[in-house]
């Protein structure tokens, strides 16, 4: 069982544990970000600043006493009593020649203001060394077979430039508050623009917003207002002139149904009349094949121009004429149908049963189109439902953009709130045991 005084022991400990943690915590505002770490770092900064002034200066020492020993390396001649040694090791020289070359280009150091660069260059260059210091070692083996103290030379000033890399790569990892703030300031200018397009966003927000309820309200009231017109008496009279109207267009397509019904047993073999007729090798006139050709193309619009049907039977009797005389050849079973068929158009009364109801169906049409196109209401309502149409879009459109704003809104809000995040990780990995909370 644990004791009363083992508890508050525990308690206080937890206590003062969450206390400390509180206490290690450091709230910055963004704009006091970059000049509390430019304070924090400043000593550490003189340090490297220092650290690498000098070291840098050995660098190029260095490198210089490497381009000495590379002019002297590419002049020297390489003479042995054995052809076979003497042919390795000039290829050896060579290539240790161009290896030196490339090393001395590689590493030659950048503008000391930047520290980042100064940091990027000096891991780069320790990472090529460790890379290259291998196959270089191979080359140096051979020519020093011959060149053994030049060979020495560089192999010992190569060592030394790995030795200046490695110990400022290791100060720069130990300091590593120096590179805070170049990093959080470029997170914090980025966050400044992404607040600017924030600002500009929200006015725009702010604005189709007012626009949207300005037309909502407009929208509405035309609804409202085509709606009461829909339901008024003059309404329905418009409905009721739309309903004979659909009801004379459902005659006319039943009548057109009824003459096609009619003709379509004769169809093919007018057809194979008017090819006949086209030879001239038939007793049709002019007018007569020029009927069949417009029966043929259009049998309704034909019959409307030969209101009592005498052109149409004048064909009709030509093509039982053109039957009897064998010119037109038909299946044994079909030509009493045939026949039959012929028999019952040319005893159909044309003008009574297809013109004058046609006609009667079309002046219908005709008045009661008139009627609607000269109604102020028609008018009226088809302005209004066009009018309503257009605001509707329009609202549609703004509703639409205005959506696309909030989804780049979120967006900037999610990229700032990620770049917070990397600076107060950073922060973390730089200063042990503190944390940065950002505030506003």
């Amino acid at each position: 069982m644990v004791s009363f005084f083992s508890a508050l022991k525990n308690f206080f400990k937890k206590f003062f544990s969450k206390q400390a943690s509180k206490s290690s915590e450091k709230e910055l505002a963004l704009s006091e970000i970059l000049p509390f770490l430019k304070s924090a770092s400043q000593s550490e900064k003189d340090f490297l600043d220092s650290l690498v002034a000098k070291k840098f200066s050995e660098i190029k020492h260095i490198l210089r006493q490497l381009e000495s020993l590379l002019q002297k390396l590419e002049s020297a001649e390489v003479e042995t009593e054995n052809a076979k040694l003497e042919k390795i090791v000039e290829t050896s020289r060579r290539h240790s020649s161009q290896q030196l070359s490339m090393l001395v280009q590689k590493l030659s150091p950048p503008n000391l203001q930047d520290l980042r660069a100064v940091r990027k260059y000096c891991l780069e260059s320790e990472s090529f060394l460790n890379k290259e210091i291998p196959s270089f070692g191979k080359s140096l083996v051979y020519t020093s077979i011959v060149l053994k103290e030049d060979m020495k030379n560089i192999g010992s000033l190569v060592g030394e430039l790995q030795k200046n890399f490695a110990e400022l790569n290791r100060e720069f990892g130990k300091n590593k508050k120096v590179f805070l703030e170049q990093f959080a300031n470029e997170k914090i200018r980025q966050i400044s623009l992404n607040n600017n397009k924030i600002l500009s966003i929200k006015e725009t927000i702010a604005s189709l917003g007012t626009e949207i309820f300005g037309l909502e309200k407009i929208v509405s009231e035309s609804e409202s207002e085509i709606g009461g017109m829909r339901s008024s008496a003059e309404a329905k009279a418009i409905v009721s002139l739309g309903e004979k109207k659909s009801s004379l267009w459902e005659s006319k397509k039943a009548l057109e149904e009824e003459i096609f019904g009619k003709i379509s047993t004769v169809e093919k073999p007018l057809k194979k009349l008017a090819n006949i007729a086209e030879k001239q090798k038939t007793s049709l006139s002019r007018e007569q094949s020029a009927f069949l050709q417009d029966f043929l193309h259009n049998p309704v619009l034909a019959l409307k121009r030969d209101p009592k049907g005498e052109l149409f039977k004048a064909v009709l009797r030509e093509l039982d004429s053109q039957f009897s005389s064998g010119n037109l050849e038909l299946k044994e079973k079909d030509f009493e149908k045939k026949q039959a068929a012929l028999k019952e158009l040319l005893e159909y009364d044309f003008f009574e049963n297809f013109f004058w109801k046609a006609n009667s169906i079309e002046i219908g049409l005709q008045k009661i189109e008139k009627e609607l196109r000269q109604s102020d209401f028609s008018k009226k309502l088809f302005e209004a439902q066009k009018e309503l149409k257009e605001k509707q879009l329009l609202l549609a459109e703004k509703k639409a953009r205005l959506s696309a704003e909030k989804k780049d809104l979120d967006s900037l809000d999610a990229e700032n709130s990620a770049l917070k995040l990397e600076i107060t990780s950073a922060f973390s990995g730089s200063f042990e045991g503190q944390a940065m909370v950002i505030s506003g």
